[in-house]
């Protein structure tokens, strides 16, 4: 083959992949950039979606990040509530304490104030009429010989138990 032999093969080569290129662009273009356009489509969607996500989830973040603020906010007024509580309740127990102690002893004084009375009284209804008796006997021998005697010692009788 002579050297124009071999150019124009050379231009047919080059014709022959020209148009073996060009079907491929066409085919390329008819079928396959469809298919990579929605799948490009596809992940583009997909894409938005996993960032519309990542933003609500960064809102949700922040949120929850608020909310534990929050609770942590009302945990410590609700720990220092409890303390105050507690404070007003021991406070309070120890004055029920006190008051119930106070009441205590006044009862045991009420208490001792009547068994004294009782007792007192008791003596009395036994000390009483001997002492009448004895007070009697004694007059009556001292005043054995006058007549009034009798009215003597019903004057002191009465006495004695006017003053008891």
């Amino acid at each position: 083959m002579t050297i124009n032999g071999e150019i124009i093969a050379i231009i047919f080569r080059l014709i022959n992949f020209s148009a073996l290129i060009a079907l491929c662009v066409y085919f390329f273009k008819k079928y396959g950039l469809e298919v990579i356009r929605a799948d490009m489509s596809a992940e583009q969607e997909r894409l938005d979606g996993l960032r519309a996500r990542a933003a609500e989830l960064q809102q949700e973040k922040r949120n929850l990040e608020k909310g534990i603020k929050e609770d942590a906010r009302a945990c410590s007024l609700l720990k220092e509530k409890i303390t105050t509580w507690h404070i007003v309740a021991e406070s309070e127990s120890d004055a029920h304490r006190a008051d119930r102690d106070k009441r205590i002893e006044i009862v045991k004084k009420r208490a001792e104030q009547q068994a004294q009375a009782i007792e007192f009284y008791r003596a009395q209804r036994i000390m009483v009429p001997a002492a009448l008796e004895k007070a009697r006997t004694l007059l009556e021998s001292k005043f054995a010989a006058k007549n009034r005697v009798h009215d003597y010692v019903q004057q002191v009788i009465a006495t004695m138990e006017e003053s008891a």
